[in-house]
């Protein structure tokens, strides 16, 4: 009978320590350039929306973050003003 051998692959990128059945968790607060992205925009139309108090936003740090779910009301609230 052949003797079994197992063989241990690594990898820089990879971990297996790392892999869990977890979610992987999304952030609640954006940053502008993240905020951008959500609302398929550019960081000087989120930094407008910011000076010009349209949208709530909190200060971290040096860092201006918005609340996604203030993004969504931000939108719902636009989808009734166009309708």
């Amino acid at each position: 009978m052949p003797k079994k051998t197992s063989v241990v692959v690594s990898h820089p990128h990879f971990n297996s320590s790392k892999i869990s059945s977890h979610p992987p968790i999304v952030p609640r607060l954006l940053r502008i350039q993240d905020a951008a992205k959500y609302l398929s925009a550019t960081t000087w139309f989120v930094e407008t929306l910011i000076r010009e108090r349209k949208i709530p936003f909190l200060v971290l740090g040096k860092r201006y973050v918005i609340d996604s779910r203030d993004l969504d009301r931000w939108i719902e609230n636009r989808k009734g003003v166009a309708a």
